[in-house]
């Protein structure tokens, strides 16, 4: 085969690769045109530091090779590394099976250092959005980096709200406020499910299956925790959310929108 290509002109040679193409059974690609079209003007705007274990030399450039390709060959981009950028939140996704996950959980002082709702504000310098369905957290916590600030509240489980795996809460709200990169995700091709999602009216993401986040502590350093929730990430007036539960895809974003933007 090899040899009967080498011996083809470059418009014979065209053709054959052309067929050979359509004769491929591709995988079908996830719609990830959206959220990486928006990721190229927002990584311009406001570059990320690079994080240990998942530097990239110009995610810029990641991010407009990954277009380009799509455009091209847009069932292949399945087999490419892909940057979605949510404001405080990037989200990388990589192709084959999940390997070295965290076996810690993101839980307690990891979050932040306790505080009430109005203490957490004063020291974060905003409002924390909460779920109308849920009423007030159980336990919140605030903590300040040189990239911004996050507020974590979480809630108990109940009947309609069963825990998290590894965690005593049937929900944790992430809250970000900053637009330097303060977390990021690592997914999985194979092993995890993620889908553009629309919480009211706002673009978001939504995950499943266990995956890596890389939370920024306040030396500016990341610690890197596993994730075995069911996630949504959506952007709302100025402020990054991210919400963890057990919960299916249609009952997470049911709760997602009952929060208040």
């Amino acid at each position: 085969m090899t040899e009967r290509l080498a011996g083809l002109d470059d418009t014979a040679l065209g053709q054959a690769l052309t067929a050979a193409g359509r004769a491929i059974d591709w995988p079908v690609p996830p719609d990830l045109t959206g959220p990486v079209s928006r990721a190229i003007g927002e990584r311009e705007r406001h570059p990320s530091r690079p994080r240990p274990g998942l530097w990239l030399p110009s995610r810029r450039r990641t991010l407009v090779l990954v277009v380009v390709g799509a455009l091209l060959l847009a069932a292949a981009a399945v087999a490419a590394k892909i940057v979605i950028d949510i404001g405080a939140v990037t989200i990388d996704t990589i192709p084959g099976r999940p390997t070295a996950l965290p076996t810690v959980i993101a839980s307690g002082p990891t979050l932040g250092h306790a505080a009430t709702l109005d203490q957490a504000e004063h020291e974060a310098g905003f409002h924390a959005v909460l779920p109308g369905t849920l009423g007030d957290p159980d336990a919140v916590w605030v903590d300040t980096t040189t990239t911004g600030s996050r507020i974590v509240l979480a809630w108990s489980p109940s009947p309609a709200l069963p825990s998290i795996d590894g965690l005593p809460w049937g929900a944790v709200l992430y809250e970000f406020r900053g637009q330097a990169e303060q977390v990021a995700k690592s997914l999985f091709l194979e092993g995890n499910t993620f889908e553009q999602v629309e919480v009211d009216g706002h673009d978001g993401v939504w995950i499943a299956g266990v995956h890596e986040l890389d939370l920024v502590k306040g030396d500016g350093t990341y610690a890197r925790y596993r994730v075995t929730g069911t996630v949504v990430v959506w952007k709302a007036e100025g402020i990054v959310v991210r919400l963890e539960t057990s919960l299916d895809k249609a009952a997470a974003l049911r709760l997602a929108e009952s929060i208040a933007s």
